[in-house]
């Protein structure tokens, strides 16, 4: 269809409403020519969403995985004396607890 767009503006000044009244013949007319662009458009936009929820999806999940192992990889504290931090947490004799950074 390029080629004879190419072809079509050598050819007059018309140009391109040349190129899409033959195209709009050879599938049946404007309204065809219409929803075809139109349902090309749709579908190359749902499968594009597609494809990047999957992405943002892996990603995601390999972050989660990431931050499992630096999880599990930390060390556990016990605590040995009741009391309470500064930010106002209790602690119990028995409780555990993980430092996390980020």
């Amino acid at each position: 269809m390029v080629d004879e767009m190419e072809e079509a503006k050598r050819m007059s000044n018309l140009g391109a409403y040349q190129w899409l009244t033959t195209a709009a013949k050879k599938v049946g007319g404007p309204k065809n020519l219409v929803l075809i662009i139109a349902g090309t458009g749709v579908a190359v936009y749902k499968g594009s969403e597609i494809v990047v929820k999957k992405t943002v999806k892996e990603i995601k999940k390999k972050i989660r995985i990431h931050q499992l192992t630096e999880m599990a990889d930390t060390k556990v504290y016990s605590v040995t004396a009741e009391g309470i931090s500064n930010e106002g947490l209790a602690f119990k004799i028995g409780d555990q607890f993980r430092v996390m950074l980020f």
